[in-house]
């Protein structure tokens, strides 16, 4: 049991380390104009000013789309602790059934080590994929307050982010 205990702490102190959060975005305008690997700057009026490639360009609240955060995806690395996990849970369960029963067999112990390294490795998996599952905004959908009150957050975000 404390290895389970020990081994479900590791899984989760790597992975809240793996969220280390991209700060570069997408930009699709109304015109369907990309501006791809942007760092969003400042907000000014109806203005929001962003960095790319060296340079602060300014473009108008109510010419963009979509804004898009493009997260890597976690899913190998979830597939490999996932299956860590599940190989230790399947021994150690395997462990307390042949202590209980006496005619538990090494092959029932080969048996819940590979279910449980094949679900772990499923968990880990899923759990990978929906923490690298991109940030998109639609701001068509949003009256103007609500975009810059959008933008205005996901620049404090931003900034507070690249201060850690």
């Amino acid at each position: 049991m404390k290895h389970i205990i020990l081994g479900i702490f590791v899984l989760s102190t790597a992975f809240s380390s793996l969220q280390a959060q991209s700060q570069t975005w997408e930009i699709i305008t109304v015109s369907e104009q990309p501006y791809p690997t942007i760092i969003l700057h400042s907000l000014s009026n109806d203005t929001l000013t962003f960095k790319a490639y060296g340079q602060t360009m300014p473009i108008s609240i109510d010419s963009i789309k979509y804004l898009k955060r493009k997260k890597p995806s976690f899913a190998g690395v979830g597939i490999l602790f996932g299956m860590t996990a599940g190989t230790i849970i399947g021994l150690e369960r395997s462990k307390e059934s042949s202590d209980n029963n006496p005619l538990f067999t090494s092959s029932n112990t080969a048996w819940n080590t590979g279910a449980g390294m094949f679900l772990g490795g499923a968990a880990g998996f899923i759990l990978g994929e929906a923490l690298g599952a991109d940030e998109i905004y639609d701001l068509r959908k949003r009256n103007h307050q609500e975009k810059v009150e959008l933008l205005s957050q996901l620049i404090q975000r931003n900034q507070k982010n690249v201060k850690h």
